[in-house]
């Protein structure tokens, strides 16, 4: 998908209500609760990087600050300062 909008863009297709409608996207997918989850959070880190890169391409100038951090258990017994 990013790429065929990429593509669409480079023709210089895409029109100014197409442009905006795909940044409230990417924020709306952003949005999405799907975080709580252990097993959503490698999908969600992976939505996140997409969306960065569409981001990148739509609006080059706004730099992004919403998106999610992950939140994996940590072990106790692991030192992280090693």
């Amino acid at each position: 998908m990013i790429d065929a909008l990429k593509a669409l863009g480079f023709q210089g297709n895409m029109f100014i209500s197409t442009r905006k409608q795909a940044l409230k996207t990417c924020e709306d997918i952003l949005m999405l609760n799907l975080n709580e989850e252990i097993e959503m959070q490698i999908i969600v880190m992976y939505l996140s990087s997409q969306v960065a890169r569409l981001r990148r391409f739509l609006d080059s100038d706004t730099q992004f600050e919403d998106y999610p951090q992950p939140k994996f258990p940590m072990d106790p017994h692991i030192q992280l300062n090693q």
